[in-house]
């Protein structure tokens, strides 16, 4: 063998040996020549870029010059790369670059590349070395974030004004383009939307979403098992509680979505809610990611914790003087007349038959008054408690209405009000008729109660293919702004009320939110509402449904 053969022989193992290694290696290296055309580039490198073996050099120079970016995504220029930077004679140590390919998450690399010479300084070409460091910087950029959600929970008044900061800051720091926060409503049992995000519109105001029931879909999954839920790609997930909200999220995130990832929200062994994420790419670090959001869910479940906890304060606080005024007032009131006429009938001989028959008319008016009072009480806890079951049966709804509003005539009348009614023809639901009577009845008094004379009520019944509707808005004094949401408490009474001297025990809306939460149901104000008067607006599903069998949360 000559020595050139030889010489080329050993070359020719060498250059196997260098390149088996460089393919066995996790960190991605490339080697260009003088003239900047690639002579190295190992399998790891070539995985990162999306190279084929047999590709040319103009084609892996092309490959790399479309998938790297700076860390914002901008696209970085070729010449500012790494190694280029090195070709030209620059050492560079430590640069994050951010490569971005189709239908995969983006990878941050950090990149060491120096320049390669001859002992006499003649440039030969340059080399780099890439790591993956996705990974190290998700777990340095979410420590960020927690600080972030920190400040805006440390900074929020409510659950409400904390949602779209947080779902935006874990947004952002995963690149992801869209996010939901799902909080229990203890008095429908259902996972009701508190707030959302998406990087396209940011709260979009086309994401309407049913409230989720436990087990039900992706969302309802994670609540029942108290477990997180990784789909690699959800479009994938057949049924139709979960293409529904897809669907809604793509609306708003104007992108495909493939992986979801919801965590529970917890307070201890309670499940609060779920913080679930849409990713636009097939994600692959299911376990860093599903730490990372946990984290994140911890801090807000603590937060939800607290702020319940300060709510039912307050609330406790509230019920109480709100409990000493109906004693002070509702109660001693009719007691004192009670008293004072029983006790003239019962020293004063001289008292005609007709004075006694008006003192007697007098007493059996207010222990009426105490009375009702005393159900509204004993019906509403035994409702809340669970001890008072619904008599679910099928029935008109229109039945019932037109005959709660046929009773509200005489009450109108003499108040002079006048009351228009839309209903349609016949409404069929599943419910209790004599609770939902009792429901629309309240309803009915406080908007004739309230209306001036000469003044107007307005019920309309709509029927939708799954839901009823029933809206009764009123010419009144309407309701002080922020007091919407307290106007559904027991014993609470709106400002207005109180100064104006209308009487009342606060229990009334109390009632018809247990009656309708036990039918699954929901009921609200119309915020929006700036005519004169209120607009209440009850909505009863009109399928059966498991009727609640125990409400929690508003009880004192």
């Amino acid at each position: 063998m000559s020595q050139q053969t030889a010489a080329e022989n050993d070359a020719e193992r060498q250059r196997r040996f260098l390149a088996t290694l460089l393919d066995n290696l996790d960190v991605g290296v490339v080697a260009l020549g003088p003239d900047g055309t690639p002579l190295v580039v190992n399998r790891a490198l070539r995985r990162v870029h999306g190279i084929g073996e047999d590709w040319s050099a103009a084609e892996v120079t092309q490959a790399v010059a479309e998938s790297v970016c700076d860390l914002d995504g901008t696209p970085l220029p070729l010449s500012q790369t790494p190694l280029l930077r090195a070709l030209r004679g620059e050492h560079v140590r430590a640069a994050d670059v951010l490569v971005r390919m189709p239908g995969v998450p983006d990878r941050i690399f950090v990149s060491h590349a120096q320049p390669i010479t001859t002992s006499e300084g003649t440039r030969l070409g340059a080399v780099a070395a890439l790591h993956d460091v996705t990974a190290i910087r998700r777990a340095e950029g979410f420590r960020d974030c927690e600080q972030q959600v920190w400040q805006v929970l440390a900074a929020a008044a409510t659950v409400g004004d904390a949602a779209p900061a947080t779902l935006r800051a874990v947004s952002e720091t995963l690149g992801w383009p869209h996010g939901e926060l799902w909080l229990v409503d203890p008095l429908t049992d259902t996972l009701q939307m508190t707030g959302h995000w998406s990087t396209a519109e940011g709260q979009c105001g086309d994401l309407h979403l049913d409230p989720v029931t436990r087990g039900v879909g992706v969302i309802g999954t994670v609540w029942a098992t108290g477990q997180p839920l990784w789909v690699p790609d959800i479009t994938d997930t057949a049924d139709s509680a979960t293409e529904q909200s897809l669907v809604q999220a793509q609306t708003c995130a104007h992108t495909r979505l493939h992986t979801f990832l919801a965590v529970p929200i917890r307070d201890g062994d309670a499940v609060l809610g779920v913080l679930a994420y849409y990713c636009g790419t097939r994600e692959q670090d299911q376990d860093l990611l599903t730490v990372l959001l946990s984290g994140v869910a911890a801090q807000f479940g603590m937060f939800v914790a607290l702020r319940r906890s300060a709510d039912l304060a307050e609330q406790l606080l509230r019920t109480r003087n709100d409990f000493l005024t109906l004693v002070g007032h509702e109660l001693r009131t009719p007691l004192t007349s009670i008293t004072s006429y029983a006790t003239m009938l019962a020293d004063d001989p001289t008292i005609g038959a007709d004075e006694a028959r008006h003192m007697l008319h007098v007493i059996a008016r207010n222990a009426g008054s105490l009375r009702t009072i005393v159900d509204d009480l004993l019906d509403l806890s035994g409702l809340e408690a669970g001890h008072l079951q619904l008599a679910v049966t099928e029935h008109d709804l229109v039945d019932i209405v037109a005959s709660a509003v046929a009773a509200a005539e005489p009450a109108a009348a003499a108040n002079g009000v006048r009351l228009h009614t839309k209903l349609p023809k016949r409404l069929s639901l599943h419910g209790d008729p004599a609770r939902l009577r009792q429901a629309v009845d309240n309803l009915l008094s406080n908007a004739i109660t309230y209306s001036p004379h000469g003044g107007d009520v307005r019920i309309r019944l709509t029927a939708r293919p799954e839901m009823a509707e029933l809206r009764i808005t009123d010419s009144g004094i309407g309701i002080p702004a922020g007091e919407h949401h307290h106007l559904f408490d027991r014993f609470y009474r709106a400002s207005n009320v109180a100064h104006q001297g209308f009487p009342g025990a606060g229990l009334g809306l109390a009632l018809v939110h247990a009656i309708t939460a036990l039918h699954r149901g929901d009921i609200s104000f119309d915020i929006k509402h700036h005519q004169p008067g209120a607009s209440v607006r009850l909505r009863l599903p009109r399928r059966s449904r498991t009727p609640q069998p125990r409400l929690q949360g508003r009880q004192p």
